[in-house]
């Protein structure tokens, strides 16, 4: 190996030095193979993002109409009616806000609406949905995830029923 001289600074020349560019053998194509192994870690990264941001949309989207649900069905003066208007309402706000659901099911409970006025009580809703995870499946997710949400909401108890 020789040593040579470039602006004043001492710099090893040898067969490993390539033309001067002051990069040897051994870094060439190194960059190509951080590239190989970097982007397609990047990839997942980005794809499990995603992921977790639909899920978590979903999540929220489903807590929502569970509240939709539960507040409409107390305001409601019987059980009946109030089981119906709350499903109707949680499968509205689920439509409105295009929330991915293959299967979705509203529950509510309402039997203290028939108790008379005076007394208190709550209405209950669940509602569940499952979303497909099919185009996330490269990073090892299932195929699809059930999010479930319930809330309860109390009745006026001083309202006529």
């Amino acid at each position: 190996m020789t040593v040579g001289i470039v602006d004043n600074q001492w710099f090893p020349r040898g067969p490993e030095s390539v033309g001067g560019s002051g990069r040897g053998r051994r870094d060439a194509g190194s960059m190509s193979m951080e590239a190989v192994l970097i982007i397609p870690a990047f990839l997942l990264f980005l794809l499990a993002l995603a992921a977790v941001a639909t899920v978590s949309g979903v999540r929220q989207d489903v807590h929502s109409a569970a509240v939709q649900a539960a507040r409409v069905a107390s305001l409601e003066s019987s059980a009946q009616a109030g089981v119906a208007a709350g499903r109707e309402a949680a499968t509205v706000y689920l439509a409105h806000e295009a929330t991915p659901c293959q299967e979705k099911a509203v529950e509510v409970w309402a039997t203290a609406l028939n108790l008379p006025s005076g007394q208190s009580g709550s209405v209950t809703a669940r509602v569940t949905c499952v979303v497909s995870l099919a185009q996330f499946t490269g990073i090892g997710l299932p195929g699809q995830i059930q999010v479930q949400e319930e809330f309860t909401s109390q009745i006026d108890a001083y309202v006529p029923r």
